[in-house]
């Protein structure tokens, strides 16, 4: 079953469960949207808390999980709000540059 939003977008429900038993891709199609609105959600919830927070650079996203779970919604950035996509790419320049310190002081000499 599905239907369109006002906004054009197709919202499809699951007449039976047994539909993801005995189809292996549509199986994969909902465990990766699920993931993706997961992991959208999480970093949704993080970029806001840092936006409340004055941007404080504590609140960035972690290197690890965090900061690729975030990196992987840069691959969707269609599907993800504008500030999200700030707060994931400002968490990774800053994860660059903890990671590369000398690096990062050579490029400002270069300015």
């Amino acid at each position: 079953m599905s239907q369109r939003l006002a906004d054009g977008t197709v919202v499809v429900a699951l007449a039976h469960e047994a539909l993801l038993q005995h189809w292996p891709r549509l199986r994969d199609i909902v465990r990766e949207h699920r993931d993706f609105l997961r992991a959208r959600g999480n970093v949704t919830a993080e970029a806001a808390l840092w936006q409340r927070e004055g941007e404080d650079p504590s609140r960035l996203l972690a290197e690890g999980n965090p900061l690729a779970e975030g990196t992987q919604l840069l691959l969707r950035r269609d599907e993800v709000a504008p500030e999200v996509i700030r707060f994931v790419e400002i968490s990774a320049a800053v994860a660059r540059k903890r990671s590369h310190p000398l690096a990062f002081y050579a490029l400002l000499d270069l300015i």
